[in-house]
């Protein structure tokens, strides 16, 4: 009921904005329908900004708000539960271990046809550990 209200009164504020000032209106076209459809198509997730996950890697559950068929491509260190849902939704992405000094940055992208992609930037921390000789390792003393 809310939605309809807005649209309405989106309308009737563009009618109004167009009239001169002797209350005629200037050469406005505007149909329910056409407000409608730049409003029905949406597509939001859980995340917005930069993500910053521990070398031991880990799991982020992400939530997708939409009434569209959406789906999702994660980087080649990370696998998710699903490729693909529609309306509203929930995933998994999990998140290897980080074996190496460096960290390494990626983004899981959620996208559907008719709006603009969603993207979640992940960078995981690099294993501090890394560059220390593992136990079975043949050392010799110094």
């Amino acid at each position: 009921m809310k939605y309809k209200q807005f649209i309405y009164s989106l309308l009737l504020a563009l009618t109004l904005s167009a009239c001169s000032e002797d209350g005629d209106i200037d050469d406005v076209i505007v149909s329910k329908e056409s407000v409608r459809a730049a409003f029905d198509k949406r597509l939001a997730v859980s995340y917005s900004n930069t993500t910053v996950i521990e070398y031991e890697g880990g799991r982020l559950t992400i939530y997708v708000s939409s009434n569209l068929e959406w789906t999702v491509s994660v980087p080649t260190w990370c696998s998710c539960n699903v490729s693909s849902g529609k309306d509203n939704g929930v995933f998994n992405v999990t998140v290897t271990e980080n074996t190496n000094l460096s960290s390494r940055s990626g983004v899981i992208t959620v996208t559907a046809t008719g709006v603009d992609a969603q993207s979640i930037k992940i960078t995981q921390k690099g294993n501090p550990y890394s560059d220390l000789p593992n136990s079975g390792d043949n050392i010799p003393p110094a």
